[in-house]
């Protein structure tokens, strides 16, 4: 069954402010990347606090693509599982922005690595030893989601997707992602 793992960042306190979105696939115990990018968000409006968590400014974003011109690319991907750490968060997001640009919101199929760790995404990776990138980058934070969910034991999703974490890289897009492991 395919499944994957999406994260995203808000400018501000809005849910309907989504200035970045990643999107991995989990296949066996390899994360592979889907998609990733910069969204202009509505007004292209940030708030200071915001700006400090993920470091993304509105000049970043002027030119980007709104979430209404993303949604097409990735859409698809939503009719399968899609997990993600704090899915109430993210999907309330996702939820919020597409209704802001009118567009019919999916009835989503989705996990919560938060529900099933009990621990914030930095401490779930210390914890099963995922090497956390660059915290609160959409990539980078749906690619630690999506490690989680391929975790052997310890019950991190295993009652879902029962795979063994080898640590096999995956080739996509010119990158290399490693699943329970280091970036290379």
């Amino acid at each position: 069954m395919r499944h994957f793992a999406v994260d995203v960042e808000t400018a501000n306190n809005q849910r309907s402010s989504i200035c970045q979105i990643g999107l991995v696939e989990v296949l066996d115990d390899r994360v592979v990347p889907v998609y990733s990018s910069l969204v202009r968000p509505p007004g292209n409006a940030y708030n200071y606090h915001n700006i400090r968590v993920h470091g993304i400014r509105p000049e970043q974003t002027h030119e980007a693509p709104t979430f209404e011109e993303v949604w097409p690319d990735i859409a698809a991907y939503f009719a399968h599982t899609v997990w993600a750490h704090n899915a109430p968060f993210d999907f309330g997001c996702l939820t919020a922005t597409l209704e802001h640009y009118y567009v019919p919101v999916p009835t989503w199929k989705k996990g919560c690595t938060y529900r099933e760790t009990k621990m914030g995404l930095k401490k779930a990776c210390e914890h099963y030893g995922i090497y956390l990138l660059n915290h609160h980058d959409a990539r980078a934070d749906a690619t630690a989601g999506g490690e989680l969910d391929v975790v052997d034991g310890a019950g991190v999703a295993a009652e879902h997707h029962p795979v063994g974490a080898g640590g096999e890289v995956a080739q996509a897009h010119g990158e290399v992602w490693r699943a329970v492991g280091h970036h290379r």
